[in-house]
Protein backbone atom coordinates (compact mmCIF):
# COMPACT_ATOMS: atom_id res chain seq x y z
CA UNK A 1 0.00 0.00 0.00
CA UNK A 2 2.95 2.32 0.54
CA UNK A 3 3.73 2.24 -3.17
CA UNK A 4 0.10 3.11 -3.94
CA UNK A 5 0.19 6.17 -1.72
CA UNK A 6 3.57 7.23 -3.10
CA UNK A 7 2.34 6.84 -6.68
CA UNK A 8 -0.80 8.82 -5.90
CA UNK A 9 1.20 11.65 -4.34
CA UNK A 10 3.57 11.71 -7.30
CA UNK A 11 0.62 11.68 -9.72
CA UNK A 12 -0.99 14.64 -8.00
CA UNK A 13 2.26 16.59 -8.05
CA UNK A 14 2.84 15.92 -11.75
CA UNK A 15 -0.76 16.69 -12.66
CA UNK A 16 -0.62 20.01 -10.79
CA UNK A 17 2.50 21.03 -12.71
CA UNK A 18 1.01 19.94 -16.04
CA UNK A 19 -2.26 21.69 -15.25
CA UNK A 20 -0.48 24.92 -14.34
CA UNK A 21 1.37 24.92 -17.68
CA UNK A 22 -1.77 24.09 -19.68
CA UNK A 23 -3.82 26.70 -17.82
CA UNK A 24 -1.35 29.40 -18.81
CA UNK A 25 -0.71 28.15 -22.35
CA UNK A 26 -4.31 27.44 -23.39
CA UNK A 27 -6.55 29.64 -21.23
CA UNK A 28 -10.08 28.73 -20.09
CA UNK A 29 -11.88 28.43 -23.47
CA UNK A 30 -10.39 25.07 -24.65
CA UNK A 31 -11.13 23.62 -21.22
CA UNK A 32 -14.67 24.93 -21.57
CA UNK A 33 -15.15 23.13 -24.88
CA UNK A 34 -13.69 19.93 -23.46
CA UNK A 35 -15.93 20.38 -20.42
CA UNK A 36 -18.98 20.20 -22.69
CA UNK A 37 -17.82 16.83 -24.05
CA UNK A 38 -16.15 15.11 -21.08
CA UNK A 39 -19.32 14.20 -19.12
CA UNK A 40 -20.64 12.31 -22.14
CA UNK A 41 -17.24 10.74 -22.85
CA UNK A 42 -16.86 9.49 -19.29
CA UNK A 43 -20.43 8.22 -19.40
CA UNK A 44 -19.64 6.35 -22.62
CA UNK A 45 -16.60 4.72 -20.98
CA UNK A 46 -18.79 3.55 -18.15
CA UNK A 47 -21.49 2.15 -20.42
CA UNK A 48 -18.91 0.59 -22.70
CA UNK A 49 -17.80 -1.84 -20.02
CA UNK A 50 -20.93 -2.41 -17.91
CA UNK A 51 -18.53 -2.46 -14.93
CA UNK A 52 -17.62 -6.04 -15.83
CA UNK A 53 -14.11 -5.38 -14.53
CA UNK A 54 -15.63 -4.95 -11.06
CA UNK A 55 -17.26 -8.37 -11.41
CA UNK A 56 -13.78 -9.73 -12.21
CA UNK A 57 -12.47 -8.47 -8.88
CA UNK A 58 -15.51 -9.39 -6.79
CA UNK A 59 -15.89 -13.04 -7.88
CA UNK A 60 -14.22 -15.64 -5.60
CA UNK A 61 -12.98 -17.63 -8.63
CA UNK A 62 -12.34 -16.51 -12.21
CA UNK A 63 -11.25 -18.84 -15.02
CA UNK A 64 -9.26 -17.95 -18.13
CA UNK A 65 -12.33 -18.55 -20.31
CA UNK A 66 -14.33 -16.14 -18.16
CA UNK A 67 -11.58 -13.51 -18.45
CA UNK A 68 -11.52 -13.91 -22.23
CA UNK A 69 -15.31 -13.59 -22.42
CA UNK A 70 -15.17 -10.45 -20.27
CA UNK A 71 -12.42 -8.94 -22.42
CA UNK A 72 -14.19 -9.42 -25.74
CA UNK A 73 -17.55 -8.37 -24.35
CA UNK A 74 -16.07 -5.09 -23.15
CA UNK A 75 -14.35 -4.54 -26.51
CA UNK A 76 -17.62 -5.11 -28.39
CA UNK A 77 -19.58 -2.81 -26.09
CA UNK A 78 -16.90 -0.11 -26.35
CA UNK A 79 -17.05 -0.25 -30.15
CA UNK A 80 -20.82 0.24 -30.16
CA UNK A 81 -20.66 3.07 -27.66
CA UNK A 82 -17.81 4.75 -29.59
CA UNK A 83 -20.02 5.01 -32.68
CA UNK A 84 -22.85 6.49 -30.64
CA UNK A 85 -20.51 8.98 -28.99
CA UNK A 86 -19.07 10.14 -32.30
CA UNK A 87 -22.53 10.79 -33.75
CA UNK A 88 -23.66 12.55 -30.56
CA UNK A 89 -21.32 15.42 -31.40
CA UNK A 90 -23.96 16.76 -33.76
CA UNK A 91 -26.52 16.85 -30.94
CA UNK A 92 -24.07 18.50 -28.54
CA UNK A 93 -23.15 21.12 -31.14
CA UNK A 94 -26.82 21.97 -31.58
CA UNK A 95 -27.61 22.00 -27.84
CA UNK A 96 -24.62 24.13 -26.83
CA UNK A 97 -24.38 26.26 -30.00
CA UNK A 98 -20.75 25.19 -30.51
CA UNK A 99 -19.96 23.63 -33.89
CA UNK A 100 -16.46 22.66 -32.76
CA UNK A 101 -17.96 19.85 -30.69
CA UNK A 102 -18.73 17.76 -33.80
CA UNK A 103 -15.09 17.28 -34.75
CA UNK A 104 -14.11 16.97 -31.08
CA UNK A 105 -16.48 14.04 -30.49
CA UNK A 106 -15.28 12.21 -33.60
CA UNK A 107 -11.67 12.77 -32.54
CA UNK A 108 -12.22 11.43 -29.01
CA UNK A 109 -14.40 8.45 -29.94
CA UNK A 110 -11.47 6.06 -30.52
CA UNK A 111 -10.28 6.62 -26.94
CA UNK A 112 -13.20 4.43 -25.85
CA UNK A 113 -11.69 1.41 -27.60
CA UNK A 114 -8.21 2.15 -26.27
CA UNK A 115 -9.62 2.37 -22.76
CA UNK A 116 -11.39 -0.99 -23.18
CA UNK A 117 -8.17 -2.69 -24.30
CA UNK A 118 -6.58 -2.35 -20.88
CA UNK A 119 -9.53 -2.61 -18.50
CA UNK A 120 -9.58 -6.40 -18.06
CA UNK A 121 -5.83 -6.67 -17.53
CA UNK A 122 -5.94 -3.93 -14.89
CA UNK A 123 -8.86 -5.69 -13.17
CA UNK A 124 -6.88 -8.94 -13.04
CA UNK A 125 -3.94 -7.13 -11.49
CA UNK A 126 -6.20 -5.60 -8.84
CA UNK A 127 -7.79 -9.01 -8.24
CA UNK A 128 -4.32 -10.33 -7.42
CA UNK A 129 -3.84 -7.37 -5.03
CA UNK A 130 -1.11 -5.91 -7.26
CA UNK A 131 -2.52 -2.45 -6.58
CA UNK A 132 0.93 -0.95 -6.15
CA UNK A 133 1.90 -1.99 -9.68
CA UNK A 134 -1.36 -0.58 -11.07
CA UNK A 135 -0.77 2.72 -9.27
CA UNK A 136 2.73 2.97 -10.75
CA UNK A 137 1.36 2.27 -14.23
CA UNK A 138 -1.27 5.00 -13.81
CA UNK A 139 1.45 7.43 -12.77
CA UNK A 140 3.61 6.62 -15.81
CA UNK A 141 0.58 6.98 -18.11
CA UNK A 142 -0.38 10.29 -16.50
CA UNK A 143 3.17 11.56 -16.85
CA UNK A 144 3.38 10.54 -20.52
CA UNK A 145 0.04 12.14 -21.33
CA UNK A 146 0.98 15.32 -19.48
CA UNK A 147 4.29 15.67 -21.33
CA UNK A 148 2.55 15.15 -24.68
CA UNK A 149 -0.09 17.77 -23.85
CA UNK A 150 2.48 20.34 -22.71
CA UNK A 151 4.60 19.89 -25.85
CA UNK A 152 1.50 20.20 -28.04
CA UNK A 153 0.35 23.30 -26.16
CA UNK A 154 3.74 24.94 -26.71
CA UNK A 155 3.28 24.23 -30.42
CA UNK A 156 -0.06 26.13 -30.28
CA UNK A 157 -2.24 23.09 -30.91
CA UNK A 158 -4.93 24.64 -28.69
CA UNK A 159 -7.63 22.12 -27.66
CA UNK A 160 -5.92 19.33 -29.63
CA UNK A 161 -3.26 19.27 -26.94
CA UNK A 162 -5.96 18.07 -24.54
CA UNK A 163 -7.14 15.46 -27.06
CA UNK A 164 -3.59 14.17 -27.49
CA UNK A 165 -3.27 13.91 -23.72
CA UNK A 166 -6.22 11.50 -23.62
CA UNK A 167 -4.76 9.26 -26.34
CA UNK A 168 -1.25 9.08 -24.92
CA UNK A 169 -2.37 8.46 -21.34
CA UNK A 170 -4.84 5.69 -22.19
CA UNK A 171 -2.53 4.00 -24.71
CA UNK A 172 0.37 3.97 -22.26
CA UNK A 173 -1.77 2.52 -19.48
CA UNK A 174 -3.17 -0.25 -21.72
CA UNK A 175 0.30 -1.15 -23.01
CA UNK A 176 1.74 -1.39 -19.49
CA UNK A 177 -1.17 -3.55 -18.33
CA UNK A 178 -0.66 -6.00 -21.21
CA UNK A 179 3.07 -6.07 -20.61
CA UNK A 180 2.67 -6.75 -16.88
CA UNK A 181 -0.04 -9.43 -16.80
CA UNK A 182 0.36 -12.77 -18.66
CA UNK A 183 -3.34 -13.02 -19.56
CA UNK A 184 -3.93 -13.13 -23.31
CA UNK A 185 -7.55 -13.36 -24.44
CA UNK A 186 -8.53 -16.45 -26.40
CA UNK A 187 -11.35 -16.68 -28.88
CA UNK A 188 -14.62 -15.59 -27.27
CA UNK A 189 -16.97 -18.37 -26.29
CA UNK A 190 -19.97 -18.56 -24.03
CA UNK A 191 -19.31 -19.39 -20.38
CA UNK A 192 -21.76 -20.69 -17.80
CA UNK A 193 -21.22 -17.72 -15.50
CA UNK A 194 -21.83 -15.09 -18.18
CA UNK A 195 -25.32 -14.31 -16.92
CA UNK A 196 -24.15 -13.88 -13.32
CA UNK A 197 -21.26 -11.67 -14.44
CA UNK A 198 -23.55 -9.46 -16.53
CA UNK A 199 -26.18 -9.20 -13.78
CA UNK A 200 -23.63 -8.12 -11.18
CA UNK A 201 -21.76 -5.85 -13.59
CA UNK A 202 -24.96 -4.27 -14.89
CA UNK A 203 -26.21 -3.55 -11.39
CA UNK A 204 -22.92 -1.95 -10.42
CA UNK A 205 -22.78 -0.12 -13.75
CA UNK A 206 -26.28 1.27 -13.27
CA UNK A 207 -25.38 2.62 -9.86
CA UNK A 208 -22.18 4.07 -11.32
CA UNK A 209 -24.19 5.67 -14.10
CA UNK A 210 -26.60 7.27 -11.63
CA UNK A 211 -23.76 8.55 -9.45
CA UNK A 212 -21.96 9.82 -12.54
CA UNK A 213 -25.02 11.80 -13.54
CA UNK A 214 -25.34 13.12 -10.01
CA UNK A 215 -21.78 14.50 -10.09
CA UNK A 216 -21.91 15.79 -13.69
CA UNK A 217 -25.38 17.15 -14.40
CA UNK A 218 -24.22 20.46 -13.00
CA UNK A 219 -21.90 20.83 -16.01
CA UNK A 220 -24.79 20.03 -18.35
CA UNK A 221 -27.03 22.59 -16.64
CA UNK A 222 -24.33 25.24 -16.93
CA UNK A 223 -23.50 24.31 -20.52
CA UNK A 224 -27.14 24.81 -21.49
CA UNK A 225 -27.34 28.10 -19.58
CA UNK A 226 -23.95 29.51 -20.66
CA UNK A 227 -22.98 27.77 -23.91
CA UNK A 228 -24.34 30.50 -26.21
CA UNK A 229 -23.70 33.40 -23.80
CA UNK A 230 -20.70 35.71 -24.43
CA UNK A 231 -18.00 34.57 -22.04
CA UNK A 232 -19.99 31.44 -21.23
CA UNK A 233 -17.39 28.96 -22.52
CA UNK A 234 -14.74 30.71 -20.43
CA UNK A 235 -16.83 30.38 -17.27
CA UNK A 236 -17.69 26.80 -18.07
CA UNK A 237 -13.98 26.06 -18.40
CA UNK A 238 -13.31 27.73 -15.05
CA UNK A 239 -16.13 25.80 -13.41
CA UNK A 240 -15.14 22.37 -14.74
CA UNK A 241 -11.47 22.77 -13.91
CA UNK A 242 -12.07 24.07 -10.38
CA UNK A 243 -14.38 21.09 -9.87
CA UNK A 244 -11.55 18.81 -11.02
CA UNK A 245 -9.16 20.55 -8.63
CA UNK A 246 -11.59 19.96 -5.77
CA UNK A 247 -11.81 16.28 -6.66
CA UNK A 248 -8.04 15.76 -6.62
CA UNK A 249 -7.66 15.27 -2.86
CA UNK A 250 -10.76 13.04 -2.94
CA UNK A 251 -9.20 10.82 -5.60
CA UNK A 252 -5.82 10.99 -3.89
CA UNK A 253 -7.31 9.30 -0.83
CA UNK A 254 -10.21 7.21 -2.13
CA UNK A 255 -8.53 5.65 -5.18
CA UNK A 256 -5.87 3.73 -3.22
CA UNK A 257 -8.38 2.95 -0.48
CA UNK A 258 -11.07 1.59 -2.82
CA UNK A 259 -8.48 -0.38 -4.80
CA UNK A 260 -7.92 -2.35 -1.59
CA UNK A 261 -11.45 -2.14 -0.15
CA UNK A 262 -13.28 -4.21 -2.76
CA UNK A 263 -10.99 -7.27 -2.72
CA UNK A 264 -10.41 -7.02 1.06
CA UNK A 265 -14.10 -6.64 1.94
CA UNK A 266 -15.14 -9.29 -0.58
CA UNK A 267 -12.92 -11.78 1.20
CA UNK A 268 -14.22 -10.70 4.63
CA UNK A 269 -17.90 -10.66 3.64
CA UNK A 270 -18.51 -14.13 5.12
CA UNK A 271 -17.35 -12.95 8.54
CA UNK A 272 -19.74 -10.22 9.69
CA UNK A 273 -17.63 -9.00 12.60
CA UNK A 274 -14.48 -8.61 10.53
CA UNK A 275 -16.46 -7.05 7.66
CA UNK A 276 -18.13 -4.35 9.79
CA UNK A 277 -14.88 -3.57 11.60
CA UNK A 278 -13.06 -3.08 8.31
CA UNK A 279 -15.84 -0.85 6.96
CA UNK A 280 -15.67 1.47 9.98
CA UNK A 281 -11.88 1.59 9.73
CA UNK A 282 -11.97 2.56 6.06
CA UNK A 283 -14.52 5.31 6.74
CA UNK A 284 -12.48 6.56 9.68
CA UNK A 285 -9.31 6.64 7.59
CA UNK A 286 -10.95 8.68 4.82
CA UNK A 287 -12.45 11.11 7.33
CA UNK A 288 -9.17 11.71 9.15
CA UNK A 289 -7.39 12.57 5.91
CA UNK A 290 -10.11 14.46 4.03
CA UNK A 291 -11.69 16.57 6.79
CA UNK A 292 -8.72 19.00 6.92
CA UNK A 293 -8.39 18.93 3.12
CA UNK A 294 -11.91 20.31 2.64
CA UNK A 295 -11.60 23.20 5.08
CA UNK A 296 -8.00 23.93 4.16
CA UNK A 297 -8.69 24.08 0.42
CA UNK A 298 -11.60 26.44 0.97
CA UNK A 299 -9.29 28.84 2.81
CA UNK A 300 -6.41 28.80 0.29
CA UNK A 301 -8.50 28.54 -2.91
CA UNK A 302 -7.68 32.05 -4.16
CA UNK A 303 -3.95 31.63 -3.71
CA UNK A 304 -3.95 28.18 -5.34
CA UNK A 305 -5.84 29.40 -8.40
CA UNK A 306 -3.52 32.42 -8.79
CA UNK A 307 -0.50 30.15 -8.53
CA UNK A 308 -1.76 27.63 -11.09
CA UNK A 309 -3.45 29.78 -13.69
CA UNK A 310 -2.50 33.40 -13.20
CA UNK A 311 -4.84 36.30 -13.95
CA UNK A 312 -6.89 34.40 -16.59
CA UNK A 313 -8.24 32.04 -13.94
CA UNK A 314 -8.51 34.32 -10.90
CA UNK A 315 -12.32 34.13 -10.88
CA UNK A 316 -12.03 30.42 -10.18
CA UNK A 317 -10.93 31.09 -6.60
CA UNK A 318 -14.50 31.81 -5.54
CA UNK A 319 -15.85 28.68 -7.25
CA UNK A 320 -13.14 26.49 -5.72
CA UNK A 321 -13.79 27.86 -2.22
CA UNK A 322 -17.47 26.98 -2.64
CA UNK A 323 -16.68 23.47 -3.88
CA UNK A 324 -14.04 22.62 -1.26
CA UNK A 325 -16.28 21.86 1.76
CA UNK A 326 -17.95 19.12 -0.30
CA UNK A 327 -14.72 17.11 0.04
CA UNK A 328 -15.89 16.22 3.55
CA UNK A 329 -18.90 14.36 2.13
CA UNK A 330 -17.56 13.12 -1.21
CA UNK A 331 -14.90 10.93 0.38
CA UNK A 332 -17.43 8.91 2.36
CA UNK A 333 -19.92 8.75 -0.49
CA UNK A 334 -17.26 7.56 -2.96
CA UNK A 335 -16.18 4.59 -0.86
CA UNK A 336 -19.75 3.48 -0.08
CA UNK A 337 -20.05 1.73 -3.45
CA UNK A 338 -17.19 -0.63 -2.58
CA UNK A 339 -18.91 -1.57 0.69
CA UNK A 340 -22.23 -2.48 -0.93
CA UNK A 341 -20.57 -4.13 -3.93
CA UNK A 342 -18.41 -6.32 -1.68
CA UNK A 343 -21.59 -7.43 0.10
CA UNK A 344 -23.23 -8.13 -3.31
CA UNK A 345 -25.93 -5.53 -2.59
CA UNK A 346 -25.94 -3.81 -5.95
CA UNK A 347 -29.71 -3.36 -5.85
CA UNK A 348 -29.49 -1.24 -2.70
CA UNK A 349 -26.58 0.63 -4.26
CA UNK A 350 -28.72 1.47 -7.29
CA UNK A 351 -31.57 2.79 -5.16
CA UNK A 352 -29.15 4.93 -3.15
CA UNK A 353 -27.64 6.31 -6.34
CA UNK A 354 -31.09 7.17 -7.69
CA UNK A 355 -31.96 9.10 -4.53
CA UNK A 356 -28.65 10.99 -4.71
CA UNK A 357 -29.26 11.82 -8.37
CA UNK A 358 -32.76 13.17 -7.76
CA UNK A 359 -31.69 15.31 -4.80
CA UNK A 360 -28.57 16.67 -6.53
CA UNK A 361 -30.52 17.49 -9.71
CA UNK A 362 -33.00 19.55 -7.73
CA UNK A 363 -30.11 21.36 -6.10
CA UNK A 364 -28.41 22.14 -9.43
CA UNK A 365 -31.58 23.52 -10.99
CA UNK A 366 -32.37 25.63 -7.93
CA UNK A 367 -28.78 26.89 -7.73
CA UNK A 368 -28.67 27.78 -11.43
CA UNK A 369 -32.02 29.60 -11.38
CA UNK A 370 -31.22 31.53 -8.20
CA UNK A 371 -27.72 32.35 -9.41
CA UNK A 372 -29.10 33.68 -12.68
CA UNK A 373 -31.74 35.72 -10.92
CA UNK A 374 -29.62 37.31 -8.21
CA UNK A 375 -26.21 37.32 -9.91
CA UNK A 376 -24.67 38.63 -13.10
CA UNK A 377 -24.39 36.58 -16.30
CA UNK A 378 -22.36 34.41 -16.82
CA UNK A 379 -20.79 34.10 -13.35
CA UNK A 380 -24.05 34.07 -11.36
CA UNK A 381 -25.25 30.61 -12.45
CA UNK A 382 -21.78 29.13 -11.88
CA UNK A 383 -21.66 30.47 -8.32
CA UNK A 384 -25.22 29.31 -7.65
CA UNK A 385 -24.66 25.75 -8.88
CA UNK A 386 -21.34 25.39 -7.01
CA UNK A 387 -23.01 26.56 -3.81
CA UNK A 388 -25.87 24.11 -4.29
CA UNK A 389 -23.41 21.26 -4.90
CA UNK A 390 -21.74 21.66 -1.52
CA UNK A 391 -24.84 22.50 0.51
CA UNK A 392 -26.85 19.54 -0.73
CA UNK A 393 -23.99 17.10 -0.16
CA UNK A 394 -23.15 18.34 3.33
CA UNK A 395 -26.58 19.18 4.74
CA UNK A 396 -28.88 16.71 3.00
CA UNK A 397 -27.08 13.58 1.78
CA UNK A 398 -23.88 12.83 3.68
CA UNK A 399 -25.10 11.70 7.10
CA UNK A 400 -28.23 9.72 6.01
CA UNK A 401 -26.33 7.93 3.25
CA UNK A 402 -23.41 7.08 5.51
CA UNK A 403 -25.75 5.77 8.23
CA UNK A 404 -27.54 3.57 5.70
CA UNK A 405 -24.32 2.04 4.32
CA UNK A 406 -22.91 1.42 7.78
CA UNK A 407 -26.17 -0.16 8.87
CA UNK A 408 -26.14 -2.42 5.81
CA UNK A 409 -22.69 -3.65 6.80
CA UNK A 410 -23.63 -4.30 10.42
CA UNK A 411 -21.62 -1.33 11.70
CA UNK A 412 -22.89 1.59 13.78
CA UNK A 413 -22.60 5.27 13.00
CA UNK A 414 -21.88 5.91 16.68
CA UNK A 415 -18.72 3.82 16.44
CA UNK A 416 -17.59 5.82 13.41
CA UNK A 417 -18.39 9.09 15.17
CA UNK A 418 -16.19 8.13 18.10
CA UNK A 419 -13.39 7.45 15.65
CA UNK A 420 -13.58 10.76 13.75
CA UNK A 421 -14.79 13.36 16.26
CA UNK A 422 -11.23 14.18 17.31
CA UNK A 423 -10.27 14.75 13.67
CA UNK A 424 -13.33 16.94 13.13
CA UNK A 425 -12.53 19.09 16.16
CA UNK A 426 -8.91 19.41 15.05
CA UNK A 427 -10.13 20.44 11.59
CA UNK A 428 -12.28 23.24 13.01
CA UNK A 429 -9.41 24.56 15.15
CA UNK A 430 -7.04 24.34 12.19
CA UNK A 431 -9.52 26.27 10.02
CA UNK A 432 -9.80 29.09 12.55
CA UNK A 433 -6.01 29.33 12.88
CA UNK A 434 -5.42 29.38 9.11
CA UNK A 435 -8.23 31.92 8.61
CA UNK A 436 -6.74 34.22 11.28
CA UNK A 437 -3.22 33.85 9.86
CA UNK A 438 -4.47 34.53 6.33
CA UNK A 439 -5.86 37.86 7.47
CA UNK A 440 -2.47 38.97 8.81
CA UNK A 441 -0.46 38.18 5.67
CA UNK A 442 0.08 41.10 3.28
CA UNK A 443 -1.86 40.98 0.00
CA UNK A 444 1.33 41.85 -1.91
CA UNK A 445 2.98 38.59 -0.83
CA UNK A 446 3.52 36.13 -3.67
CA UNK A 447 0.97 33.29 -3.98
CA UNK A 448 3.76 30.72 -3.57
CA UNK A 449 4.88 32.14 -0.23
CA UNK A 450 1.35 32.73 1.05
CA UNK A 451 0.29 29.23 0.08
CA UNK A 452 3.37 27.68 1.63
CA UNK A 453 2.90 29.48 4.95
CA UNK A 454 -0.82 28.71 5.17
CA UNK A 455 -0.51 25.05 4.20
CA UNK A 456 2.43 24.32 6.50
CA UNK A 457 0.73 26.11 9.38
CA UNK A 458 -2.48 24.19 8.84
CA UNK A 459 -0.67 20.85 8.66
CA UNK A 460 1.24 21.62 11.86
CA UNK A 461 -1.87 22.65 13.82
CA UNK A 462 -3.89 19.66 12.65
CA UNK A 463 -1.02 17.24 13.23
CA UNK A 464 -0.58 18.40 16.82
CA UNK A 465 -4.25 18.40 17.80
CA UNK A 466 -5.20 15.22 15.93
CA UNK A 467 -1.96 13.38 16.67
CA UNK A 468 -3.77 10.30 18.01
CA UNK A 469 -5.94 10.02 14.89
CA UNK A 470 -2.95 10.64 12.61
CA UNK A 471 -0.97 7.93 14.39
CA UNK A 472 -3.83 5.47 13.97
CA UNK A 473 -4.11 6.28 10.23
CA UNK A 474 -0.35 5.93 9.89
CA UNK A 475 -0.50 2.44 11.37
CA UNK A 476 -3.58 1.45 9.38
CA UNK A 477 -1.81 2.38 6.16
CA UNK A 478 0.94 0.00 7.22
CA UNK A 479 3.73 2.53 7.43
CA UNK A 480 4.72 1.73 11.00
CA UNK A 481 7.12 -1.08 11.78
CA UNK A 482 5.40 -4.32 12.58
CA UNK A 483 2.01 -3.10 11.38
CA UNK A 484 -0.42 -5.79 10.36
CA UNK A 485 -3.25 -3.59 9.12
CA UNK A 486 -5.14 -4.52 5.95
CA UNK A 487 -3.34 -1.88 3.92
CA UNK A 488 0.15 -3.23 4.45
CA UNK A 489 2.02 -3.88 1.21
Amino acid sequence: MRSVVAAQLASQLVSFVVLAVLFRQLGPVPFGLLGMVMPLLLLARMLGGLSLQVASVQRPELSTDESSWLFWTQIALAGLVAVGFAVSGHLLAWAFAAGELIVLCYALSATLLIHALGVQHLALLEREMAVGRVAKFRFVALFAGGIAAVLAAWQKYDIWALVLQQYVELSTLAALAWWSHPFRPGWPKKVASSRALVVFGSGYSLSGLLFFLAWNLDKVVLAVMLGAVPGGQRWLGIYTQTFNLMMRPVYLVTMPVTSVMLPALSRASRHSGEFSSLVVSFYRLVGIVLFPCGIGLALVADDLIRLLGGSQWVAGGTILSLFAPAILALGWINIAGSVLAAAARTRQLCWCALVVLVVMTQGYLAGGVLGKRFGAIPDGPAVGVATAFSLVLLLVLCIPYTRFVLGSSGASFRRLWRGVRGALLATLVMGLCVWALRGTLPEAMSPVMRLGILVLSGVAVYGIIARREVRWAYEFFGFSSGSTGPLVH
